[in-house]
């Protein structure tokens, strides 16, 4: 399989090409790029320590760890370029999404974001699990 995809972007009214290029999109371009990930159940709780994990920024570099534009934590990274630690979630409200972003020393980011509500299949494992239940009961009842 190819990696490369060409692509032609052209600009005109409908009758003539004024300007065009030819680009190559990079289909795994996304497996080069710096990683945060966040861990626990997703959902911050004030006060508390949130665990997260950096991977793929310049090596042994200075990065900061930002929620939504504000710093959270200073450090530096290791000679692989990731960093895993944890930073205290600030007194905002947990019912939103907030963006975390870690950027080095060079201006290369790596972003992730909190999630305020149960991930869609533990609310389908949840709501089958309940149908079934009320299933069984239902037929039991019926004998």
């Amino acid at each position: 399989m190819a990696t490369d995809l060409p692509l032609v972007a052209t600009a005109g009214d409908g009758v003539s090409i004024f300007d065009d290029s030819i680009f190559d999109f990079d289909l795994i371009r996304w497996l080069e790029d710096p990683t945060l990930e966040t861990f626990g159940d997703g959902v911050p709780k004030p006060g508390v320590s949130y665990p997260f994990s950096v991977s793929g920024l310049e090596s042994l570099s200075p990065f900061d760890l930002l929620l939504d534009g504000q710093v959270m934590l200073s450090a530096s990274l290791d000679a692989t370029g990731s960093f895993a630690g944890s930073f205290i979630f600030p007194n905002i409200p947990v019912n939103t999404l907030h963006f975390i972003t870690a950027q080095d020393s060079t201006g290369e980011f790596a972003y992730s974001m909190t999630c305020p509500t149960p991930e869609p299949t533990s609310l389908l494992l949840l709501g089958s699990g309940a149908g079934l239940l009320g299933l069984r009961k239902r037929r039991r009842a019926g004998r």
